[in-house]
Protein backbone atom coordinates (compact mmCIF):
# COMPACT_ATOMS: atom_id res chain seq x y z
CA UNK A 1 0.00 0.00 0.00
CA UNK A 2 2.80 2.49 0.73
CA UNK A 3 4.27 1.54 -2.94
CA UNK A 4 1.22 2.70 -4.05
CA UNK A 5 0.62 6.02 -2.23
CA UNK A 6 4.16 7.08 -2.95
CA UNK A 7 3.80 6.37 -6.64
CA UNK A 8 0.49 8.14 -6.70
CA UNK A 9 2.15 11.32 -4.77
CA UNK A 10 5.01 10.88 -7.09
CA UNK A 11 2.47 11.08 -10.64
CA UNK A 12 0.06 13.95 -9.16
CA UNK A 13 3.35 16.09 -8.19
CA UNK A 14 4.25 15.98 -12.05
CA UNK A 15 0.89 17.70 -12.76
CA UNK A 16 2.88 20.64 -10.83
CA UNK A 17 5.34 20.44 -13.37
CA UNK A 18 2.52 21.07 -16.05
CA UNK A 19 1.69 17.80 -17.20
CA UNK A 20 -2.06 17.03 -17.83
CA UNK A 21 -4.79 15.62 -16.12
CA UNK A 22 -5.34 13.45 -19.13
CA UNK A 23 -1.46 12.50 -19.35
CA UNK A 24 -0.85 11.69 -15.30
CA UNK A 25 -4.38 9.16 -14.70
CA UNK A 26 -3.13 6.81 -17.19
CA UNK A 27 0.67 6.46 -15.16
CA UNK A 28 -1.35 6.60 -12.18
CA UNK A 29 -3.38 3.12 -13.87
CA UNK A 30 -0.78 1.55 -14.66
CA UNK A 31 1.14 2.10 -11.42
CA UNK A 32 -1.32 0.63 -9.84
CA UNK A 33 -2.51 -2.12 -12.04
CA UNK A 34 0.80 -3.23 -11.61
CA UNK A 35 0.94 -3.59 -7.87
CA UNK A 36 -2.49 -5.43 -8.31
CA UNK A 37 -3.56 -8.02 -7.35
CA UNK A 38 -3.70 -6.78 -3.65
CA UNK A 39 -5.53 -8.86 -1.32
CA UNK A 40 -6.16 -6.76 2.26
CA UNK A 41 -6.36 -9.47 5.03
CA UNK A 42 -8.16 -7.80 7.26
CA UNK A 43 -11.56 -7.94 5.05
CA UNK A 44 -10.11 -10.64 1.91
CA UNK A 45 -11.34 -7.21 -0.20
CA UNK A 46 -8.89 -7.66 -3.65
CA UNK A 47 -7.93 -4.78 -5.40
CA UNK A 48 -7.97 -6.12 -9.19
CA UNK A 49 -6.80 -3.33 -10.88
CA UNK A 50 -7.82 0.42 -11.65
CA UNK A 51 -8.88 2.43 -15.00
CA UNK A 52 -9.79 5.84 -16.01
CA UNK A 53 -12.04 7.87 -17.84
CA UNK A 54 -12.49 11.68 -18.09
CA UNK A 55 -11.26 13.32 -14.67
CA UNK A 56 -12.09 10.01 -12.88
CA UNK A 57 -9.91 7.40 -11.42
CA UNK A 58 -11.61 4.15 -10.83
CA UNK A 59 -10.43 1.87 -8.41
CA UNK A 60 -11.61 -2.23 -8.63
CA UNK A 61 -12.16 -4.78 -6.03
CA UNK A 62 -13.44 -8.54 -6.12
CA UNK A 63 -15.27 -9.34 -2.67
CA UNK A 64 -15.65 -11.75 -0.73
CA UNK A 65 -19.57 -13.64 -0.47
CA UNK A 66 -19.83 -13.08 2.81
CA UNK A 67 -18.81 -9.30 2.25
CA UNK A 68 -21.08 -6.11 2.98
CA UNK A 69 -20.46 -2.88 2.37
CA UNK A 70 -20.67 -0.32 5.42
CA UNK A 71 -23.17 2.34 5.63
CA UNK A 72 -20.58 5.11 6.48
CA UNK A 73 -18.29 3.90 3.50
CA UNK A 74 -18.43 7.21 1.21
CA UNK A 75 -17.43 8.79 4.69
CA UNK A 76 -14.63 5.94 5.78
CA UNK A 77 -12.87 6.56 2.94
CA UNK A 78 -12.81 10.21 2.28
CA UNK A 79 -11.41 9.82 5.97
CA UNK A 80 -8.92 7.35 4.97
CA UNK A 81 -7.58 10.13 2.16
CA UNK A 82 -7.68 12.48 4.32
CA UNK A 83 -5.40 10.64 6.85
CA UNK A 84 -2.99 8.98 4.70
CA UNK A 85 -2.59 12.65 3.48
CA UNK A 86 -3.64 11.81 -0.34
CA UNK A 87 -6.64 14.13 -0.45
CA UNK A 88 -4.83 17.07 -1.09
CA UNK A 89 -3.28 15.53 -4.46
CA UNK A 90 -6.87 14.71 -5.77
CA UNK A 91 -7.89 18.00 -5.40
CA UNK A 92 -5.02 19.53 -6.43
CA UNK A 93 -5.27 17.73 -10.08
CA UNK A 94 -9.54 17.87 -9.90
CA UNK A 95 -9.14 13.82 -9.94
CA UNK A 96 -12.55 12.39 -8.81
CA UNK A 97 -12.23 8.72 -7.65
CA UNK A 98 -14.80 5.56 -7.68
CA UNK A 99 -14.78 2.77 -5.91
CA UNK A 100 -16.21 -0.25 -7.73
CA UNK A 101 -17.01 -3.67 -5.65
CA UNK A 102 -17.57 -7.05 -7.71
CA UNK A 103 -19.00 -9.81 -6.03
CA UNK A 104 -18.31 -12.77 -8.62
CA UNK A 105 -17.67 -10.07 -11.26
CA UNK A 106 -21.48 -8.46 -10.48
CA UNK A 107 -21.28 -4.83 -9.69
CA UNK A 108 -22.70 -4.84 -5.85
CA UNK A 109 -21.47 -1.12 -4.72
CA UNK A 110 -19.74 1.78 -6.42
CA UNK A 111 -19.40 4.90 -4.55
CA UNK A 112 -18.01 7.78 -6.55
CA UNK A 113 -16.05 11.10 -4.93
CA UNK A 114 -15.78 14.30 -6.53
CA UNK A 115 -12.02 16.30 -5.82
CA UNK A 116 -14.35 18.50 -4.10
CA UNK A 117 -15.45 16.00 -1.65
CA UNK A 118 -12.26 15.42 -0.27
CA UNK A 119 -12.12 19.37 1.41
CA UNK A 120 -12.73 19.64 5.25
Amino acid sequence: MKNILFTLALLVCFNSFGQTRENILPQIVEALNKESPKTDPRTGVIMTGAMSYSNTLVYLYEVPDEWLPPDDMKKTLIDNFQTAEIADLYIKAKINVDFNYYKRSKLIKRISIKYTEFKN
